[in-house]
């Protein structure tokens, strides 16, 4: 009886382009973002967002680093056929990024005065960092569960649904950037709606999905795994923080050289 083996490189590019779509549309956003800030807003707003970028950044950097980590954590047990680990690592990581977006949420809402110094802001960049850091705190856990949840898809293997989630985050933040920032006053939270809506919606595939499909039940916390997924979820959060020290130094030496924040 002869056995279909499928070839490496099929298999290879199943998980590799779409993950690599996604990528490329993260890009996207800022993209996106630029244009629309800069007709509507101005140099002003430009400026006040790039300056914040690195918050946002960070945001962004630990709910890839936690559902990055769960991720592997959870194809480990998947690739050794123990799916109830796998759904136990799973909830276990649903609760940290839970958590995490918790302690951001808090810090950043008593804290961000001292954060806005710390960045630099000041004179009439004051008032819109102040206005776009309180949205960011708003939507602190979309922005989490958005970033995280990506990963957890890809490691359950429905890369393709991970790629048509961030397909749906870019059109409904093309959308929302010319409605809200072009003719309502609330046009900096285009982004962050949009990327609230794209959680909900790896939320529900999860939740919908055939395989594997995610139950209140399954949500656990489990110490070993929170270890695994932490230890491993530290080199996508440097890397994806490598980029904001650079800014930050970049808009520093114009501030302090009275130059334009670019």
């Amino acid at each position: 009886m002869q056995t279909h083996i499928e070839r490496p490189e099929a298999k290879f590019f199943h998980y590799v382009l779409p993950a690599m779509a996604s990528q490329l549309l993260t890009g996207f956003f800022i993209i996106v973002d630029g244009f629309y800030i800069g007709q509507s807003i101005g140099d002003v707003g430009l400026a006040s967002i790039n300056l914040l970028w690195p918050v946002a950044s960070l945001i962004t950097a630990i709910g890839l680093g936690v559902g990055t980590g769960g991720s592997v954590v959870m194809a480990n047990a998947l690739g050794a056929h123990d799916g109830a680990r796998a759904l136990r690592v799973r909830g276990t990581t649903l609760i940290c990024l839970a958590l995490a977006s918790a302690v951001l949420t808090l810090g950043l809402s008593f804290g961000y005065p001292y954060a806005l110094r710390a960045l630099g802001a000041s004179g009439e960049l004051w008032q819109p960092s102040v206005d776009y850091l309180r949205l960011v705190c708003l939507f602190c856990t979309a922005q989490v569960f958005n970033s995280g949840l990506n990963p957890l898809l890809r490691g359950a293997g429905k890369n393709v649904a991970a790629m048509l989630v961030m397909v749906e985050g870019l059109l409904l933040n093309l959308f929302l950037d010319w409605l809200l920032i072009m003719h309502f006053p609330i046009g900096m939270a285009a982004t962050l709606i949009a990327q609230a809506a794209s959680a909900l919606t790896a939320l529900c595939c999860m939740a919908c999905g055939k395989k594997l499909p995610l139950r209140p039940a399954q949500l656990s916390f489990d110490t070993a795994a929170v270890k695994k997924l932490l230890k491993v979820g530290l080199s996508p959060f440097g890397l994806s923080m490598s980029l904001n020290f650079l800014i930050m130094l970049n808009n520093w030496q114009s501030i302090r050289y009275g130059g334009a924040i670019a």
